[in-house]
């Protein structure tokens, strides 16, 4: 099992010690190898890390996302190829090159293979749904994977029960980005970070767990729509 517990205390001048712990979210070895995924095309930079240079790549820590691949085989023109999505990823100072080594290994070999021969999503479909013609409302809600992911299982035990009230006129699909059928309807949707709620095809709550009584207004305006 993997697990990570931090602590941080702060001691201000005047006023009380003040304590913060961050609760150990576990997972299998097996889900954390399977939920690294190449997704290909660029992303933008938003609460970026280290930056990390191998080769002609380089590599740009999106912290606790994932990576950023950068080709830099043409310095003057250097070509953002796409993200490595890895949940939880932070490139410390001193990572050792062989682990970033083995990062690129793990989604798709050595990184001059996976950007001369094409994406590790070749070949994988992913059909969105009619969202305007469909008789249901729909909501896609995009996952590590609520079995294992903490704030995953929160955002859909809110978006159940949020859906209940509607019986057949909603229903709901969970994307595990691990499965690459998923990351390809993340990326057809537009869907940067993990956990989102799509309704009908509009991204609503991104990295947010909603109070259900709003998602449920939310849904409600989504069938209103249909009538």
């Amino acid at each position: 099992m993997v697990c990570l517990v931090c602590m941080a205390v702060t001691i201000f001048p005047d006023t009380p010690v003040r304590n913060w712990t961050y609760m150990p979210v576990f997972m299998s070895r097996d889900v954390l190898d399977n939920s690294v995924q190449f997704v290909p095309g660029a992303r933008d930079m938003i609460v970026t890390g280290k930056i990390y240079c191998r080769a002609s790549c380089i590599y740009i820590n999106e912290r606790y996302k994932g990576v950023h691949v950068i080709n830099n085989s043409d310095p003057a023109h250097p070509v953002n190829e796409g993200f490595i999505l890895a949940p939880g990823c932070d490139m410390p100072f001193a990572v050792p090159q062989e682990n970033v080594m083995a990062v690129t290994a793990l989604v798709h070999g050595e990184v001059a293979e996976f950007m001369s021969s094409g994406s590790a999503l070749d070949g994988v479909e992913y059909d969105l749904p009619d969202y305007k013609n469909e008789k249901q409302v729909i909501l896609d809600v995009i996952t590590l994977d609520s079995e294992s992911c903490a704030p995953c299982q929160y955002m859909m035990e809110a978006v159940r029960q949020a859906c209940e009230p509607f019986g057949g006129k909603v229903k709901f699909i969970e994307h595990k980005v691990k499965e690459k059928e998923s990351v390809v309807c993340m990326i057809k949707l537009g869907v940067a970070n993990i956990p989102t709620i799509v309704i009908d095809g509009e991204i609503k709550y991104i990295s947010i767990i909603p109070e259900v009584e709003i998602l449920r207004k939310d849904i409600q305006a989504a069938v209103d729509l249909k009538c």
